[in-house]
């Protein structure tokens, strides 16, 4: 796990994507939606997003939904 957050906190996105991708914990989930909300590239989404839905459909959605943490109300609009 050390690897993969020195990988994403340099900006080794690619690195820390497939570090995730091999501890496949829900912080791995947590951290894989945050680097690929941060990239914005679909490549990256169509191949790493996959695993996250198949660890936890409802945090993978947040990939699309724009939701950061599951333990937090409803966004306000302004």
């Amino acid at each position: 796990m050390t690897l993969a957050l020195l990988y994403e906190f340099t900006g080794q996105y690619k690195e820390a994507l497939d570090r995730w991708t091999l501890i496949k914990t829900k912080e791995a989930c947590e951290r894989t939606i945050e680097i690929l909300k941060k990239a914005g590239s679909k490549e990256w989404i169509e191949q790493y997003s996959v695993w996250v839905f198949e660890r936890d459909p409802e945090l993978g959605l947040k990939l699309f939904t724009g939701e950061e943490h599951s333990d937090q109300g409803p966004r306000e609009s302004y």
